[in-house]
């Protein structure tokens, strides 16, 4: 998404995702006790998350999702048996606040939830592909002749918004609700010869990429 002079208000990248085979973790505290402490997450919890795996017999398990790069070259340099990583695309919003509300957001499986990501997500979107794989007794890959469709990349959305305009309306917003104290404050720029609108703002706002802390939305 971008605004009127082509600056960049939200772009999907690849990162990558840890997951693991329950199987070859579990029982496995000293493995288990190293990807925790590099994820930032509780080693007894992601214990108990591995045994509930295995006991449902389950062979995939998130351990945790679309994580930066250095982080992901940390946990792939353990070289564990079981650990791996998935690219996954994760949405970005270079303007953080920014004309939050009207951006929007998307969810953790990059559905989207509201703003411009949902309205206009029949061209944000792109479209899935599929793959057949096949599978021996063992479970193991191996190559496959049957079809497969590559998935097909979403568009390019241009808004009317001008991005040094929104700055400057969100500023002066910011200005009079701490003057006046209001519960929310809104304000929209329009040319009047053509329609457009060149900045819609609403107080308070709140990080897209962080949608799930917010109480804002």
């Amino acid at each position: 998404i971008y605004d009127r002079n082509g600056k960049i208000l939200a772009l999907s990248q690849l990162v990558d995702s840890v997951y693991l085979v329950p199987k070859e973790l579990d029982n496995h505290p000293a493995e288990v006790k190293q990807l925790a402490s590099i994820l930032g997450l509780n080693p007894s919890e992601l214990a108990a998350k591995i045994s509930k795996a295995v006991a449902d017999d389950k062979l995939f398990l998130w351990v945790k999702r679309k994580i930066d790069d250095d982080t992901s070259k940390k946990v792939l340099a353990l070289n564990i048996k079981g650990i791996g990583a998935k690219k996954e695309y994760k949405r970005f919003y270079p303007t953080v606040t920014l004309a939050s509300h009207l951006i929007g957001y998307r969810g953790m499986d990059s559905q989207a939830l509201d703003g411009m990501e949902l309205y206009a997500n029949d061209y944000l979107k792109g479209e899935a592909g599929y793959e057949f794989l096949h599978r021996d007794g063992r479970r193991r890959l191996f190559v496959s002749d049957l079809p497969e469709k590559p998935s097909q990349p979403g568009q390019n959305i241009y808004l009317t918004i001008d991005v040094m305009i929104q700055h400057i309306v969100e500023k002066n917003l910011r200005e009079l609700c701490k003057k006046f104290q209001p519960t929310s404050a809104q304000a929209l720029v329009m040319n009047p010869a053509t329609g457009e609108i060149l900045a819609l703002a609403q107080l308070p706002s709140f990080d897209p990429a962080e949608y799930q802390k917010s109480s804002e939305k």
